[in-house]
């Protein structure tokens, strides 16, 4: 099984948290970091699942640059600062 690595980041903002996973264009806050990167985690499950029932995860990913990806490919989100 093949694995392809999407870097996620948590930005400090005045209130809470920012959490970005900018090659999907996902963002979501958080009032922790520990927050901030569980709703980012549940956003992106979200936002695979969807393109799952859609079948169209792998076109999707594709558009955005992200290629190579397979129906048993494993997504994985690596937070780096």
């Amino acid at each position: 099984m093949e694995g392809c690595i999407l870097e996620a980041r948590v930005i400090a903002r005045e209130e809470g948290y920012l959490a970005t996973l900018e090659q999907l264009s996902i963002e979501v806050t958080g009032d922790s970091v520990e927050t901030a990167q569980d709703n980012l985690i549940n956003r992106f499950r979200s936002w695979v699942e969807a393109h799952e029932e859609a079948e169209d995860l792998a076109k999707s990913l594709a558009e955005l640059g992200i290629t190579g990806v397979k129906d048993d490919t494993e997504l994985e989100l690596h937070f780096v600062e």
